[in-house]
């Protein structure tokens, strides 16, 4: 058997305010539909299309706690030969062969908050004085669209083919990918 080597792993920030806000009232809405349920089952009127109309706060409610937990998890991390983005559904990789360059910037020059909705610039009013890098892709890995479909909007660079990583320590993330980066170029030759 082979040695699994450890990963290290960075939390992305733009999943922490969707997972802090909406838990809570997500929870609230599961026992608020079992009630509405019952509420009308005891009064007669359970057909099942009020049945159905009645549960589904408890089922969006379910989906949407299922969803804060996972953005909770959401992360980076840095494996061997590349690096892994993974959302609360879907886990994108990228080989250190696609990364370019690594420059680190300040979000709000890529993102100026006086561009964003006023309620967005509250909801993530946190990342707007942070430090973050930024990775120059030689191409995605997929189709854009498909990718778009699955990662948060922040992740991607807005004027150019890359990747926006708002992480809590972006220097020993940034340092790690460029270890293992040079480590997998050495491996290959």
């Amino acid at each position: 058997m082979g040695k699994r080597q450890s990963t290290t792993r960075f939390k992305l920030l733009p999943y922490r305010p969707i997972a802090k806000r909406w838990r809570w009232p997500a929870l609230l809405m599961i026992p608020a539909g079992v009630g509405f349920y019952y509420v009308t089952a005891t009064e007669g009127r359970h057909t099942p299309q009020v049945a159905l109309l009645a549960l589904a706060p408890t089922v969006v409610g379910a989906v949407i706690f299922i969803y804060t937990i996972l953005a909770a998890r959401a992360h980076v991390s840095c494996h061997s030969n590349r690096i892994v983005v993974h959302t609360p559904f879907y886990p994108i990789a990228f080989s250190y062969q696609r990364l370019a360059t690594i420059r680190s910037v300040e979000f709000r020059t890529l993102y100026p908050p006086e561009n964003q909705k006023d309620a967005r610039w509250r909801f993530y009013k946190d990342l707007w004085g942070r430090t973050v890098p930024t990775i120059s892709l030689r191409g995605y890995p997929m189709a854009l669209w498909w990718m778009k479909l699955w990662l948060h909007p922040f992740l991607f660079h807005p004027k150019e083919t890359g990747l926006v990583l708002p992480v809590e320590e972006w220097m020993t993330m940034v340092r790690r990918i460029e270890t293992l980066q040079t480590q997998w170029r050495e491996g290959r030759r």
